[in-house]
């Protein structure tokens, strides 16, 4: 697994900072609302803020409390609403491993075709 022993003073190290004097209510939008875009559900996202893995989310939960974090989450839904996911199954057991089928009308272009031979030797040249 690891190449090396680990070191106390590795500056490759993962490290997280307070910042004393951040917007901690301003934190909590901004993790909530990208939450709330990803589609996670109220009781996901609550239980993230619950949750002591997740320091950052964890630290606001303790400061703040269930209910403000309940407020920002609805504040975030009244915005963003909730993500809609519908699952559409094209064909049925018949159509499973078939080739596509190829239609006798003749193909139709795209536009005009390129003519290869249409730059001078000056313009090919040129790059």
């Amino acid at each position: 697994m690891a190449e090396k022993d680990f070191e106390p003073g590795d500056p490759m190290g993962l490290v997280g900072v307070g910042v004393p004097e951040g917007e901690p209510d301003l934190m909590a939008e901004c993790l909530v609302e990208e939450y709330v875009r990803l589609g996670t559900s109220d009781a996901q996202l609550l239980a993230i803020f619950k949750n002591p893995f997740f320091a950052g989310a964890h630290a606001l939960y303790r400061a703040r409390g269930e209910d403000h974090l309940k407020a920002v989450i609805e504040r975030a839904r009244a915005q963003w609403g909730r993500p809609r996911f519908t699952t559409t199954e094209v064909g049925g057991p018949d159509m499973a491993p078939h080739a596509p089928q190829r239609s006798e009308a003749p193909r139709q272009s795209r536009g005009a075709p390129r003519r290869r031979d249409s730059f001078t030797d000056s313009e090919s040249t040129e790059a």
